[in-house]
């Protein structure tokens, strides 16, 4: 199987993806990472510290919440514990998340190569778990899923930076 990580102007601007309208004000950052648990906080950090240097800082909070929603269903899928065998790791156990802008927007996209997709739950009251999607969808302006390269799928989210409020600063954040 040859599931190489994309891209991140082709991973979120696909077919069936977000379409990139001004590439002259892009900016992009990309990390990929191994799908343990540990990976969202990284992510969280990520994003947290690429969506300031993008100067979109009133997103910051709604883009951590997004990535981290959609990284998890990613450690999940991947099921990698710290008992999992060095030589049992692969391409199916890694991510990419791509961070980038288009025109007033942030577009998230995490690329993994696990079989499935994500589908949007309806939790009952009780449950622990099912809201993840929920949030995406309240938080982006658009979101959704498509396959790359026939091995392997993109989730992407886009956030508008249009009459955000800017995040407060905080030296301990």
């Amino acid at each position: 199987m040859n599931a190489e990580p994309p891209d991140c102007l082709t991973a979120a601007t696909g077919p069936g993806r977000h379409r990139a309208t001004d590439t002259r004000r892009q900016m992009q950052a990309d990390v990929t990472l191994l799908a343990f648990q540990h990976a969202a906080d990284l992510a969280r950090q990520f994003t947290r510290d690429v969506v300031r240097q993008f100067g979109m800082v009133g997103l910051v909070r709604d883009a951590e919440l997004v990535v981290s929603e959609i990284v998890t269903n990613v450690i999940k899928a991947a099921g990698l514990t710290t008992a999992t065998p060095s030589e049992n790791i692969t391409v199916r156990h890694m991510f990419k998340l791509c961070l980038f802008t288009d025109d007033d927007s942030l577009i998230i996209a995490v690329w993994d190569a696990l079989p499935g997709y994500p589908v949007r739950q309806t939790p009952g009251l009780d449950a622990e778990a099912g809201r993840g999607l929920l949030l995406v969808d309240a938080l982006s302006d658009e979101w959704g899923s498509a396959p790359y390269n026939n091995h392997s799928k993109v989730v992407w989210a886009v956030l508008s930076d249009v009459g955000t409020d800017p995040a407060p600063t905080c030296q301990d954040c």
